[in-house]
């Protein structure tokens, strides 16, 4: 298309011809179609208007262009073409910086508005102190546009200027700093703030901003706030508080915070946060519910549990009530004869959690419920409060057929096993001599707990392999000397299940007998068994491993080298480092991966120079992608000839992009 016929189609009614006129332009450069880009930049149809954009963007425009793009910005009759023009302005990033430096100044203030904006956009740090300087700006708008898009760009020097700022009586301003300083995100001192207290229409901003960038010294003036009659104060106070909460030290900052809400105890003013238990904001539910918990009030019991109703807030609900501890316990149990089953569960969960004892009474009565889910929770707080008097009818509902049920029961003795070891005994003996598997793996778990090592010994035995594994693997969780002689035999089971709870529970215990079984399982049948041999031996970290693990890498394929190249570099990374690197020409893709994860958490990058060329034109794109992200973050400026190099060749399109990517941003 020629210039003429441009020049004419973009005059043309119909939009898409307008377009195609646009996209016949890339074939001139730019010095010779600036009034025509001009003129679809400013074009009625937004589809134009983009292409005229991403053609500008394509054609790299020179500084005399950017500054024709600043001069757009004064067209007041045309607000597409000032729009097209911010765009191409952010989206040029650092190669508009210097000519919007020099614009920053301009006489006319929507001008430097509509460059301060754009400064934000493009958030290069050497626009912080143009932005400062644009906070006294006589313009009320461009000196909020300077305010708001410090907060964008974050950086640490705006935060004196913009506290200093605030001495400024404009409350829209004020509000605006506020917010950017909560965006900054760095801590700010209280002080500065205090006179802004007094202003009703700023306590929300003020929150917020000390919920992301205060101290704990702001602690108290967000518990003041939760008593407002204000509910948006109310609820900006509470969020900002849990928020504060968050980002402290778990050490003694969060203990002031929870001594200070203690404190506020049976305060009436408090009352106020029973209504925010019931907000539709998430945020400020959440956070009145946790709260709530630390207050300890017991005018909060109830409004909790018809929270816990809610699945959103449920788990939340459950941890506030727990805290308010035993102390409230007294009338939540008075609530048990007329609540619902689900309350019920409700309470008798939370008499196990705080170790109510004098709840024993409901315990037992939701033990003898018809509901299955009640009694499952009784039998787990029976556990947590030692009701081991209760022992006899918990055993009863392992002949349940619910699995829930049984678990639960299990969960429990296994509590009960500390105060009422005898009688949990006679429980798992007698479940380990049941005929079904399941029983006797019930059994197991009991056992565990009472450290009966010889039926554990003899389980480990059993006709069923999966009471086999589970018994070698609870044998490993007893800290015990003499146990090692059974996971060796274990080691030769038949099921090859048994086999790897074997290797890994002998990768637990260590010790020279271990390693000498689990060399003897590097030849096993079965490759999971290798794996998990393989896994143990490079846990265990004894460097007479070392030849036989070696050895795997000729002998074996797949997950086992894999693992085999894990357990050298644990055993010892520096002695390996050339098998490891000699990984890197396996024909299977995977192993070479993991060749160079592996080699990536050394500090040796010697590797990465030998074996660039090959990695770099490796034939399976994921190896290629793996080793260009190393290349790239280990050798910064000087990767990119090659990679400009190979992305000339790349033919996979993921490829390319990461290429495109990391050459577009630079290194």
């Amino acid at each position: 298309m020629t210039l003429d016929q441009i020049m004419a189609n973009l005059s043309a009614s119909d939009e898409e011809i307008r377009r195609q006129a646009v996209v016949a332009m890339r074939h001139y450069p730019l010095s010779r179609m600036a009034e025509s880009i001009r003129s679809a930049l400013g074009d009625a149809s937004w589809r134009v208007r983009k292409e005229a954009v991403d053609l500008v963007l394509s054609a790299a425009p020179d500084e005399r262009f950017i500054f024709d793009l600043v001069e757009m910005l004064r067209s007041e009759e045309n607000a597409g073409l000032r729009n097209s023009a911010v765009e191409v302005l952010e989206r040029l990033g650092s190669r508009a910086v210097p000519v919007l430096h020099r614009f920053s100044a301009d006489p006319d203030h929507d001008v430097r508005k509509f460059i301060i904006d754009i400064m934000g956009s493009i958030r290069d740090a050497s626009f912080v102190q143009v932005l400062v300087e644009a906070l006294r700006d006589s313009d009320a708008n461009v000196s909020s546009a300077a305010a708001e898009n410090l907060g964008k760009i974050g950086d640490d020097r705006a935060i004196e200027p913009l506290l200093q700022s605030l001495d400024r009586c404009d409350m829209m301003f004020r509000y605006t700093v506020l917010q950017s300083l909560g965006r900054i995100g760095r801590q700010i001192p209280l002080a500065p703030l205090i006179p802004l207290m007094d202003d009703p229409h700023l306590k929300k901003a003020i929150f917020v901003c000390l919920g992301a960038v205060g101290d704990v010294s702001a602690a108290a003036a967000l518990i003041d706030g939760m008593t407002l009659k204000t509910r948006s104060a109310r609820e900006a106070a509470v969020t900002a508080l849990y928020r504060l909460y968050r980002r402290l030290s778990a050490g003694s900052e969060r203990k002031a915070v929870e001594e200070g809400l203690r404190r506020h105890r049976g305060v009436d003013a408090m009352q106020g946060l029973v209504t925010l238990l019931e907000s539709d904001n998430r945020d400020v539910r959440e956070s009145a519910i946790w709260a709530a918990g630390l207050i300890g009030d017991d005018r909060f019991i109830v409004p909790l549990m018809k929270s816990c109703q809610s699945e959103e807030v449920r788990s939340a609900c459950i941890a506030a009530l727990t805290r308010l501890g035993s102390d409230n316990m007294q009338g939540l149990v008075a609530l048990y004869p007329g609540a619902s089953v689900d309350d019920r569960c409700l309470i008798v969960h939370l008499v196990g959690e705080t170790g109510y004892r004098d709840g024993s009474a409901i315990v037992t009565a939701a033990l003898r419920d018809d509901s299955s889910v009640l009694k499952r929770i009784a039998a787990v707080a029976a556990g947590k409060i030692w009701l081991h008097g209760l022992v006899p009818e918990i055993a009863c509902l392992l002949d349940e057929e619910d699995v829930r049920l049984r678990s639960g029961a299990i969960e429990s003795l296994g509590q009960l096993a500390v105060s009422a070891p005898r009688e949990v005994h006679e429980v798992a003996v007698r479940l380990a001599g049941g005929d079904l598997p399941q029983r006797r793996k019930e059994a197991v778990s009991l056992l565990l707990v009472l450290k009966d090592i010889d039926r554990l010994a003899l389980l480990a035995k059993d006709e069923d392999a999966s009471v086999r594994c589970m018994a070698v693997q609870a044998l490993a969780g007893v800290d015990a000397h003499d146990i090692t002689g059974h996971l060796v035999m274990a080691l030769v089971d038949e099921d090859a299940s048994v086999r790897i709870a074997a290797a890994g529970a002998l990768g637990a215990k260590g010790g020279g007998e271990a390693v000498h079984a689990l060399l003897l399982a590097l030849q096993d049948e079965d490759p999971w068994v290798q794996c998990a041999a393989v896994k143990s031996l490079g846990g265990i970290g004894d460097r007479v491993a070392l030849p036989a693990i070696t050895e795997l890498l000729v002998s074996s394929d797949g997950l086992v080298v894999i693992e085999a190249l894990h357990a050298l570099s644990r055993i010892d990374a520096e002695k390996s480092r050339g098998t490891i690197v000699a990984a890197l020409d396996n024909g299977d893709a995977d192993i070479v991966k993991a060749a160079i994860d592996i080699l990536m958490e050394g500090g040796d990058d010697r590797w990465i120079d030998a074996r660039c060329d090959m990695l770099l034109a490796h034939p399976d794109w994921d190896v290629r992608c793996r080793f260009i992200r190393l290349f790239a973050d280990r050798r910064g400026d000087d990767a990119l000839p090659l990679l400009k190099l190979r992305l000339s060749c790349e033919t996979d399109e993921m490829v390319r992009a990461l290429l495109n990517d990391i050459l577009g941003r630079g290194l």
